[in-house]
């Protein structure tokens, strides 16, 4: 079984195919961060995600504060697919106060709002579709996601994170990081309830794990623990 996050993927992929990615980077700057950097104050420039992780958060203070007050509750962490367009709700909502943390090295484009609007949105007809669908894309995984932690409950997003984990290990370094720790960090449930749910999925032979990294799903999961 598929999960939607695998088929959001999977079309996003094929779409970029047909895209001149080139694009992106002649028309802007690629900056690399650093684990602990904050991305703020966004309203004049619109940021490409190529690869890393992030937290997503709404947190007034955090442009001004440390990691270390950041508190859990405030921040929504996410794996970036390639190609992800973020930065356009600062720009053109702006009463929506976004940031974002820097989990996972992550390289990203930056392209200022005036090079974003002359050379995607305003150019020519192809540009600007594809550049809106980018931007469908994007707003599809945080939709997911958001589903995902908030609209499921306890094993349901075990499981869902689980296949999200299977599916983004081909394309990112996520698998440096064991299971356990990455379901804990997205979903905030207990480490205990966590281990023992994966402890009963490899007793089961559903997940292969080794040093705490999945190796593969054996078996379609469980729908219900």
């Amino acid at each position: 079984m598929r999960t939607l996050f695998e088929r959001i993927r999977e079309d996003h992929k094929s779409f970029l195919e047909g895209v001149t990615l080139s694009k992106f980077h002649e028309h802007g700057e690629t900056v690399f961060l650093k684990k602990g950097q904050v991305i703020t104050n966004t309203q004049d420039e619109i940021i490409i995600a190529i690869n890393g992780g992030l937290s997503l958060t709404m947190d007034p203070e955090l442009n001004i504060t440390t990691r270390g007050s950041i508190t859990t509750h405030s921040l929504l962490f996410f794996t970036m697919m390639p190609y992800t367009i973020l930065g356009y709700a600062n720009i053109y909502a702006t009463k929506i106060p976004l940031y974002y943390y820097v989990e996972q090295d992550i390289a990203v484009v930056k392209i200022s709002r005036q090079e974003f609007e002359e050379n995607f949105l305003h150019k020519d007809a192809q540009t600007r579709t594809e550049t809106f669908t980018m931007l469908s894309f994007s707003a599809a995984y945080m939709l997911d996601i958001i589903n995902e932690r908030t609209g499921a409950q306890g094993y349901d997003i075990v499981r869902s994170l689980i296949y999200r984990y299977n599916a983004v290990a081909r394309e990112t370094s996520i698998n440096k990081h064991s299971l356990s720790s990455y379901i804990i960090k997205r979903s905030k449930l207990s480490r205990s309830y966590v281990f023992k749910i994966l402890s009963e999925l490899k007793i089961g032979g559903y997940i292969s794990m080794l040093n705490g990294a999945l190796l593969s799903i054996n078996v379609e999961l469980p729908m219900k623990f």
